[in-house]
Order: structure tokens, then C-alpha cells, then sequence
């Protein structure tokens, strides 16, 4: 297999794209217009308002895209440590690199293209009510 060599100038393309996006989502989580209108209003309604199912739906509905928000700038924020560490580009399970075309459509992305599909195959077992991996891990042990 041919190892890809990325580049300072790839790298820094990256983190340039990586500190844009958390500038953005920072903006709509903490900030900034219809976002912080919203955000304001989630956190300010009074308990006897949340009692209404359209009230706690939306409250739910405010607390998962906050989550999400959250979840995108932690990993941002993990591959900003990881280009001023030197380990950017590195698969977290199996150490491998991580292919440029996939860092390119997600510059935060953790785990290589292979890993990923791996740990999606096991959620989406688990989700099943499998055992995923762990269940043909255990079968092989003697």
C-alpha cells in the first residue's frame, strides 16, 4: 500500500477550514441573531411552560441541536490539539493515516474511512440488539 505524504500546506488548509467551522458553530451556539434569540428563550422558559408537549418537545428538540453543536466543536477542537501535537492525520484506532480525500470532506474526522465503517457496522448490531464485534470476539476465544 502506498503511503500518502500530507503536506504542511494540506495541513494548514485544514486548520484554517477546522477554526472557520468552530468560529460558525460558536456563533450559533453562543451568539449572533435567530440562534441566540432561541438559545435565550430555551434556557429562560419557566418550568409550568415546559409542562405543554409542544413546549417539551421543543425544549428537547433546542437541547439536541445544542448537543450536536457541542459534539462538532469538541472534535474540532480534538483536531486543532492533534495539528499543533504533529499527530493530525492519524486514525485514533488503528494508527493509520487517515486518507486526504476523506480529511478533506471531514477535517475533524477521527478515524480512517476503515475504522469508521467498522464502528458503524458494531452501532448498528448493537442497535439490533446484537453483540456486534464483541460477539464474534467472544465466540473466537477458546
Amino acid at each position: 500500500m502506498t503511503k500518502t505524504i500530507i503536506t504542511a500546506e494540506f495541513i494548514a488548509n485544514r486548520e484554517r477550514e477546522l477554526r472557520d467551522r468552530r468560529s460558525q458553530l460558536q456563533g450559533k451556539t453562543s451568539g449572533g441573531g435567530r440562534a441566540a434569540a432561541a438559545e435565550a428563550l430555551f434556557l429562560q422558559r419557566s418550568a409550568e411552560e415546559a409542562e405543554s408537549a409542544s413546549l417539551a418537545i421543543e425544549r428537547e428538540q433546542q437541547a439536541d441541536i445544542l448537543n450536536i453543536r457541542t459534539g462538532a466543536l469538541l472534535r474540532i477542537d480534538s483536531a486543532l490539539r492533534k495539528i499543533a501535537s504533529g499527530q493530525y492525520g492519524a486514525c485514533e484506532e488503528c494508527d493509520e493515516p487517515i486518507g486526504p480525500k476523506r480529511l478533506i470532506a471531514v477535517p475533524e474526522a477521527p478515524l480512517c474511512r476503515n475504522c469508521q465503517q467498522a464502528e458503524e457496522q458494531n452501532a448498528n448490531e448493537l442497535r439490533r440488539g446484537g453483540a456486534g464485534i464483541y460477539a464474534r470476539e467472544l465466540e473466537a476465544m477458546p
